[in-house]
Order: structure tokens, then sequence, then C-alpha cells
């Protein structure tokens, strides 16, 4: 079976990654399935990220840019990126990730020849970096990505991350995430598990890129610790946190896993958060649905 595929990309001020990432959609290779176009929303945009895009634009694929006056939001853009679905497979990629290699596209695809799949993700990585503090930050990741694959072989809630996300049909015609939320993946995973099961496809590698200051380190840890689950748990309550749950094995051999692999940074990745937890970042950009932007985050990664 051939699958056609759109992919939708959010984008708020992207203009330094947008051309790197339709670079990496442009190389995809595979015989299962065509891209069938592209849907770029740039939402609010103060750069010129969709001049950018209209330079990277090939005849191969088809690239409709959508221009947002003012910001409305990550879910609000998600959802118009949903109702304008016209495949069988919905990609969402955030603008700033790369495809790490030219058969991400097909391996995703592949996943869904089980008609039990509703929802796929990605592996995704953070790329190299240079620097303690950098170092630290990406470690905290990694170390996170060791104990998420640890649990149920990665299938699970904590490796639907929002950044890289790919659904049938039938759900993105029926998610739509209310507009108060600062977190659509938890929300996507209850409510599309609903419709099949999830999948975690490890050999589809996309990179990403981690804070490289204190500053952003602090804001994106306070997010995701503090703020993510509140905005959705009175959607889900008690059910969102027993999907969540992490047994303390699986936490210790994550960090076992990290600081068999990177003993420093894994020190200072663990100082960081027992720092986040104790004085977490409060400003009102954090828990906004137009949250404030990590900027060292965001910088391209050349491919």
């Amino acid at each position: 079976m051939k699958f056609s595929i759109t992919i939708g990309i959010p984008a708020h001020n992207e203009e330094q990654n947008i051309g790197y990432l339709l670079k990496s959609i442009y190389k995809q290779r595979g015989d299962h399935f065509q891209i069938k176009n592209i849907l770029l929303v740039c939402d609010g945009c103060t750069d010129d990220t969709a001049s950018v895009a209209r330079t990277n634009k090939r005849s191969t694929i088809p690239l409709r840019i959508i221009e947002h006056n003012s910001r409305s939001g990550k879910m609000h853009v998600l959802n118009e990126i949903y109702e304008a679905n016209t495949s069988d497979i919905l990609i969402t990629l955030d603008a700033d990730l790369v495809l790490a290699s030219e058969d991400a596209i097909r391996l995703i695809a592949e996943a869904f020849a089980d008609p039990a799949v509703a929802l796929a993700v990605p592996h995704q990585l953070p790329v190299q970096v240079s620097g303690f503090i950098a170092g630290a930050c990406r470690a905290s990741d990694m170390l996170w990505i060791y104990t998420r694959m640890y649990t149920n072989h990665g299938n699970s809630i904590h490796n639907l991350l929002g950044c890289a996300t790919a659904m049938r049909a039938d759900v993105a015609q029926k998610v739509r995430y209310p507009e108060d939320l600062n977190n659509d993946c938890d929300y996507l995973y209850m409510v599309g598990k609903r419709f099949g099961t999830f999948r975690y496809v490890y050999k589809a590698l996309l990179w990403y890129r981690t804070p490289a200051t204190l500053h952003d380190f602090w804001l994106i840890a306070s997010r995701a610790i503090f703020y993510r689950r509140a905005s959705v748990r009175k959607y889900f309550g008690i059910r969102l946190d027993q999907e969540k749950h992490i047994p303390i094995w699986y936490k210790l051999r994550g960090i076992g896993t990290s600081i068999l692999h990177e003993p420093i940074p894994t020190i200072g990745a663990l100082i960081l958060n027992l720092i986040v937890r104790i004085a977490p970042y409060k400003k009102k950009g954090v828990k906004s649905k137009t949250w404030e932007m990590a900027k060292s985050a965001r910088r391209a990664i050349v491919i």
C-alpha cells in the first residue's frame, strides 16, 4: 500500500531553520509513500520565515504557506493544519528540526502498515554541543531519552514530544486542541489512543537542538516539569497521571546509562534539574499558549 502524506509545519520566527528542514524533507526517498504536500503556517512571524521557505521551494512537492498577521499559538495552528489535511497520514514537524536520514519518512509511514496504529513518532536526538553548560543541558535530554526508552520499549506517552508526530487521517479529523492548552503532546496521546495504538519508530531519526544557556534551560525545564502536565490534567484527571507514571527502577536505570556515557555532563544535568525543581521559572511566558521561546535552542542545524 502506498500512503499519501501531508507534512504540516507550525512556525514562529524560524528564518534560520526552515530552509534546512525543507531541504531534509525534499531529500526523502521511498517506494511506499508519496509526500502530497507541505503546509507551512507562519504564526505571527516578524522575520523572513515565509520568504526563506519560498526560496527553498522545489517543484517536486507542493508547498503551501499560510501567514497569520498576529501570533495565535501552537494549538490554534495545529488545529488549522489538522483541518486542512487531505492525506492518509499527517506528519507535523516543528520548524527547528531536521530529518537525519533520507529514509526517515519512509520508516514512519511503514508503521501505519499495521492498521491498529493511530499515532507514531520518530526517534529524536539532540545534536552534539560544546561547553559545560550546553553539555549539561544536552545531557539532561539524553538522561530523559534513556529513561523513556526503557518505559514499554518506548511505546509510551513520554515519547510523544509534540515536535514530531504522525497520525492517521481519521485522528487528524477528530482531534482538536482546546486553545487554553500549552501542551499538545499529552493531549494528543490521551485522545489519540481512543483510535488505536501508539508506535515509537526508533530507526526514524530526527535531530534537534537543546538549550545552551542557563536561562533557556530554566525556561524549558520549568515548563516541562511544572506546567505542561497541569494544563492537560483538567481534561483527563488521574488517567493522565497513571499514563505518566514511570517506575523508579527505570529512572535509576536511565541515570545510570547517562552517567556511563557522559559522567560529567550528567552530573551537571542532575544539578540543573534540582535547581529548577527548587526554584522554577515563573514568568507568564512559561505558561502562556504563546510561550516564551528559548533562543539558544533554535539555532540552525546545518545539514
